[in-house]
């Protein structure tokens, strides 16, 4: 095995594997070339996981959907208004209530002193029904205090008696907030 090693200028342990290769008849050229081809089966197995996880967040992200008629979904949000120059930081807060038809995208909006469930159903009742000419099959809110609760609830009330359904955003998924 000295010789050998000697004579092609390589290490004993070199010899050894060579001679453990021809013993189990596994000849073939062990060159950069087979761990190229290693390299490009691992490549492709990396690209399905790519394409998979791609896939994967398409699918969870927000589903598009088109409504036919009015009011088949009405979107209501409120904002505290900011202050304007010359109000006081002690002075009252103003709230903007909106609401929104999916389907026309008619804009219903006031601003209340206060954001309780009962502006909430003020709101509804004397800005969206009364002047809506359609009837209102559902209303999509977030889960503000002001818009979700018990059956004793003033928002919730005006909703059973006027037989609108309500919907709410899931929580903390941003991707699902409505248009208003």
């Amino acid at each position: 095995m000295t010789s050998l090693a000697l004579e092609y200028k390589v290490s004993r342990p070199t010899i050894y594997k060579v001679l453990k290769l021809a013993r189990i008849k596994l000849l073939k050229p062990q060159t950069s070339t087979n761990n190229r081809f290693k390299q490009a089966k691992y490549g492709i197995k990396r690209l399905a996981k790519v394409e998979k996880s791609i896939q994967d967040k398409l699918k969870r992200q927000a589903k598009r959907y088109n409504k036919s008629y009015f009011g088949e979904m009405v979107h209501v949000d409120t904002k505290r208004l900011p202050l304007l120059k010359g109000q006081s930081t002690n002075s009252p807060r103003e709230y903007l209530f909106v609401a929104v038809d999916d389907y026309s995208c008619e804009l219903y909006a006031a601003i209340l002193p206060d954001k309780t469930a009962f502006g909430a159903a003020q709101f509804l009742v004397e800005q969206v029904i009364e002047p809506c000419p359609y009837q209102i099959d559902v209303i999509y809110s977030d889960n503000g205090t002001e818009f979700k609760g018990t059956t004793q609830h003033e928002f919730v009330k005006v909703c059973y008696d006027n037989h609108i359904n309500q919907k709410f955003t899931k929580v903390g998924r941003p991707q699902t907030n409505g248009k208003a």
